[in-house]
């Protein structure tokens, strides 16, 4: 990649950062704490996952990860419950509390995305869709094979 094309990528990911946080309303707008809390909880929403898997996902050490889980855990957004098969794996679980909280937020998110997203196309939004799985894909092959 040349390195005029990188500049503006990295330009362009930067201000549309700033865009989104622009167009958020203050009382609203959320840390990147927040964030990765409420990433977090959609994973766990969607997987069960053991603590490992979580912090594979996110990319994270097994101590922050358990750090995190435990802040989770404390505000009663998740649960531990232990592998029927395998007593030493344990599994974090949403709970009512954490469902909320995730639709409560994916709620706020969906408002904000969706007027920053609307001047593009259905096509061009699949396409940008697009872009980001792959990176993200070939990101995930090179940290499975190292």
């Amino acid at each position: 990649m040349n390195k005029a094309k990188l500049e503006k990528l990295i330009s362009l990911l930067f201000t549309t950062r700033q865009i989104v946080r622009d167009q958020t309303p203050e009382a609203e707008r959320v840390d990147a704490f927040s964030m990765l809390r409420m990433e977090t909880l959609r994973f766990i929403a969607d997987n069960k996952p053991s603590m490992k898997e979580l912090a594979d996902y996110l990319h994270i050490t097994a101590p922050s990860t358990t750090v995190l889980a435990q802040s989770l855990s404390k505000c009663k957004y998740i649960k531990r419950e232990k592998d029927l098969t395998d007593k030493r794996t344990t599994h974090l679980v949403i709970t009512p509390m954490g469902r909320s909280m995730i639709k409560k937020n994916l709620k706020l998110s969906y408002k904000h995305f969706e007027k920053i997203f609307s001047c593009l196309s259905e096509k061009q939004l699949d396409n940008f869709i697009s872009i980001f799985e792959e990176v993200q894909a070939v990101y995930n092959s090179q940290l499975k094979k190292s």
